[in-house]
């Protein structure tokens, strides 16, 4: 855990930890089997450690092909930010634990400038094959008798579950991936803005972009497919043995070409951010421990699991507060005032401030006149109105680093959030600026230029007869480009080409330069 919004844990009434389940007799000849126990596989994200070139040496706590030969608590190599939840947020008995043995390569430069996602991809591929190695040495000793197993994977970690799933339903034979009780996946990169696996999460996320997650922005600029069709498919038969978690502005699992360098901070900040858990009754959680209750309900379906945390303590101090509001906190066409207010005895101490955009996030520093004597407060305040109270206190932290919080209002219902952003950009019951300012909201001012040129090859072909007349008067208020009339019809051609990279994220170089520190 890093140094934001800590929590000390404590233990659950009436929610008693699941005993640890009998030890199954191993078929005969078949050493290191697991048949009727509880498992949790982690697949950790780029970058974390352990790395290496050569994946057979990075055994980590494998014995053989037995990935759980070695107490997890004792060496928990490999298993990056979501083992050292587990550690903090399961207990022992819960689930013998293991990290997958793949490289987790981040993103290269090739001599050193150009941004590459070859080695990103073959890394999560060998990770795919691994994985699906490993469910194989897991269920096919046991025969009836199958151990309960729970795979999470976080950032490349949820493409590795991704392709391994697309690999077997490609390859038509789907066996072991059927037999998981659960994919519980964080920041994934192939993430769908909309989908079942967002709805089963225990903490609620409404998309700020059409897209979903990097891989989906960047698939078709690049020579392979990050994600195939078959996991779509998949993820929609399968719905409840799918969960999705994603604080809204991450980079990686919410994708927007503009404030990027934002998203990039959220990304990795999971450990520190405050949200609301279903599993505590709507009351803010730690994230993790909200996420952990998801995996620990997946191995125990039959007991009551809650979160360990409620109503966390917020660490503030001379650090950044980062802040990811819900769309249904904000408003989506305009700069928002957001003013963090620190109360002790009910008094104003110390004060940040900070903007936010359509994408919903930023950063603000508290300023502290008076250092707080007693216990204190922090509202969160948006255009003037209170959206939050959090329990605080003053930690004298350095300025690297970070408290987090995802500020959502209480018992908020995402179906009653305004129309997708897709359906506004497509709405011509939208005002036009409306639809224009989304369009540069999630794409940047490039797209925002090639839409209006766009609706100006419209307007001049007469393409659009049904809205013929509001495109006229868009044309004579100058909303939209004028198109020579010597023109010819390649040029609309030409221009939808375009359009349709930037719609997908294809600035490629600036956009993997942007990404390469995460991915």
């Amino acid at each position: 855990m890093g140094h934001g919004t800590q929590a000390t844990a404590q233990p659950v009434e009436n929610h008693p930890t699941p005993p640890p389940p009998a030890a199954a007799e191993a078929p005969a000849g078949v050493p290191g089997t697991h048949c009727g126990e509880d498992l949790l596989l982690i697949v950790r994200g780029s970058a974390e450690q352990p790395q290496g070139e050569q994946p057979a040496q990075l055994t980590y706590q494998q014995r053989g092909n037995d990935l759980f030969g070695v107490p997890f608590a004792e060496d928990p190599t490999g298993s990056g930010r979501l083992g050292t939840a587990a550690l903090e947020y399961m207990p022992q008995a819960d689930a013998k634990i293991a990290a997958l043995v793949y490289p987790a390569s981040a993103i290269r430069f090739k001599g050193g400038v150009t941004p590459t996602l070859d080695n990103f991809h073959a890394s999560a591929s060998i990770g795919a094959d691994n994985l699906l190695a490993a469910l194989h040495n897991l269920y096919d000793p046991c025969g009836s008798n199958p151990p309960n197993v729970v795979v999470t994977g976080y950032s490349q970690g949820s493409d590795v579950i991704n392709i391994a799933i697309s690999k077997a339903v490609d390859s038509g034979n789907t066996t072991v991936i059927d037999k998981v009780s659960k994919f519980v996946q964080l920041a994934d990169p192939s993430r769908r803005a909309y989908g079942p696996e967002n709805d089963h999460a225990l903490i609620s996320m409404a998309p700020t972009n059409p897209v979903g997650g990097v891989s989906r922005a960047v698939t078709s600029g690049v020579q392979y497919d990050l994600v195939l069709p078959s996991l779509d498919v998949y993820r929609d038969k399968n719905p409840e043995r799918f969960s999705n978690y994603c604080v809204p502005g991450d980079l990686v699992c919410d994708t927007r070409s503009v404030e990027a360098w934002r998203g990039v901070t959220l990304h990795v900040l999971y450990a520190d951010f405050s949200a609301r858990c279903q599993a505590a009754d709507g009351r803010y959680t730690q994230f993790l421990d909200c996420f952990y209750v998801d995996v620990r309900r997946a191995l125990h379906p039959d007991y009551r699991i809650e979160t360990i945390t409620s109503n966390p303590v917020v660490h503030f101090g001379p650090g950044w507060l980062n802040l990811s509001v819900s769309r249904s906190l904000r408003d989506e066409l305009k700069r928002q005032n957001v003013d963090i207010i620190v109360r002790s005895f009910g008094i104003p101490v110390g004060q940040g401030h900070t903007t936010i955009r359509a994408g919903g996030s930023g950063s603000a520093s508290v300023l502290m006149p008076l250092l707080p004597g007693g216990p204190v407060t922090l509202d969160v305040e948006i255009d003037g109105t209170k959206v939050g109270t959090f329990n605080a206190e003053y930690t004298p932290l350095t300025m690297e680093d970070s408290t987090a919080l995802y500020v959502q209002p209480e018992d908020e219902d995402l179906a009653a959030i305004a129309p997708p952003v897709r359906e506004q950009m497509t709405d011509w019951n939208t005002p036009f600026e409306q639809r224009l300012e989304l369009v540069r909201s999630v794409f940047g001012h490039e797209m925002a230029d090639l839409m209006r040129l766009w609706f100006g090859y419209v307007y001049r072909y007469g393409w659009d007869e049904e809205h013929q007349e509001q495109l006229a008067k868009l044309n004579a208020e100058g909303e939209i480009y004028p198109v020579n009339g010597r023109g010819d019809r390649a040029r609309p051609i030409i221009a939808l080409a375009t359009d349709l990279q930037y719609a997908l994220g294809i600035d490629l170089l600036r956009f993997l330069n942007t990404v390469a520190s995460v991915l």
